[in-house]
């Protein structure tokens, strides 16, 4: 029993320093991705950064998305930062991570083209979110889709479509809504899947500024 409970004590204490770390890792790329859009829109120098070893796993993209503050009546107090403000990223790079992160941010910043770019002024109102995607595995079944654990990629035509995880539970999408959802970011038809596309999922690891503000990390 001893050695039972001292077994489960270092697999507890084990678990707890893996936290702090990607706590600690979140905190220096988001950090890292506001300081390179600030440089980036005052036409700075950007710092590059050394690359570093992370333990993140076995990751395969990275994208950066940035939140405004609700326009809603009920964001008075300014806290609700839910307002899509812009999203870039990598699916796949052989950047090291440090550098896949600031180039994606200021693509975030200012590449997508569904937004005007944002102001030096805007960054201050702005809240970062970093998601580190795992490698994409094949679905050949709805079932294999779990809802806020999973983003989906699909790919058919010539064309490209991706959802991160969030998007669904954002949407209060079941499975099937978000294969159309994400068939239809990618320009497709609803039901294009299984027909004339291959779908793919991924899962993420997410470091969010609005996190920090409510205490989280």
């Amino acid at each position: 029993m001893g050695s039972y409970n001292k077994e489960n004590q270092l697999a507890a204490s084990e678990k707890h320093t893996e936290l702090n770390q990607y706590h600690s890792i979140g905190e220096q790329l988001l950090h890292l991705a506001r300081l390179t859009i600030g440089k980036h829109l005052q036409n700075e120098v950007i710092p590059r950064q050394p690359a570093k070893k992370q333990t993140l796993g076995n990751r395969s993209g990275v994208f950066v998305t940035l939140w405004g503050q609700s326009l809603t009546a009920e964001n008075q107090a300014g806290t609700d930062y839910s307002e899509l403000r812009g999203c870039i990223g990598h699916l796949h790079t052989s950047l090291p991570l440090q550098q896949a992160v600031q180039d994606a941010a200021i693509g975030a910043a200012t590449r997508d083209p569904r937004f005007v770019p944002i102001t030096p002024k805007e960054l201050e109102a702005i809240q970062i979110e970093i998601a580190i995607l795992s490698p994409l595995k094949v679905v050949n079944d709805l079932q294999q889709i779990v809802i806020g654990k999973h983003g989906l990629l699909i790919e058919g035509s010539s064309r490209r479509g991706l959802l991160l995880p969030k998007v669904a539970l954002r949407m209060e999408w079941d499975q099937k809504a978000f294969v159309d959802g994400v068939c239809t970011k990618a320009g497709l038809p609803p039901g294009c899947w299984p027909g004339f596309s291959t779908l793919f999922s991924f899962t993420t690891i997410i470091f969010d500024e609005r996190d920090l503000l409510d205490g989280i990390c």
